[in-house]
């Protein structure tokens, strides 16, 4: 389910299916639709000693500043407008400030690893 039309509030309702293919579908949509500004590193289905509920756990990252949702480049909001030169004929150099520093630093540091779950229950 792909669409600009918010689906959550529908999916909740298939948790608890007594289907158990029904209830891992909305769980997993709910899990993938809102998780999309994260990295979703795996998404796993648990059974308890009976066969139902089922539920869902999943690994996830902070999606890194300016990295898009499927690794494709970020579209410019105004694609008119020109950027920003960098270099050029007269080659200037930008003085870096200590924020900018410390944002490197923060840079090649790892985001760490996020655990999710989600067990439905009827009510």
């Amino acid at each position: 389910v792909d669409s600009k039309y918010t689906v959550f509030d529908v999916l909740t309702m298939f948790f608890a299916h007594d289907d158990p293919w029904v209830s891992l579908a909305s769980l997993e949509v709910y899990v993938r639709r809102a998780y999309r500004a994260y990295i979703l590193k795996s998404i796993e289905y648990h059974q308890d000693e009976s066969d139902s509920p089922l539920f869902v756990s999943w690994d996830f990252q902070l999606r890194k500043l300016g990295q898009s949702e499927f690794g494709l480049p970020l579209q410019s909001a105004a694609p008119s407008t020109p950027a920003t030169p960098s270099g050029g004929e007269f080659n200037f150099k930008r003085i870096h400030s200590i924020s900018d520093m410390s944002y490197l630093t923060h840079k090649w540091e790892d985001e760490p690893t996020r655990k999710g779950v989600i067990v439905p229950c009827k009510y």
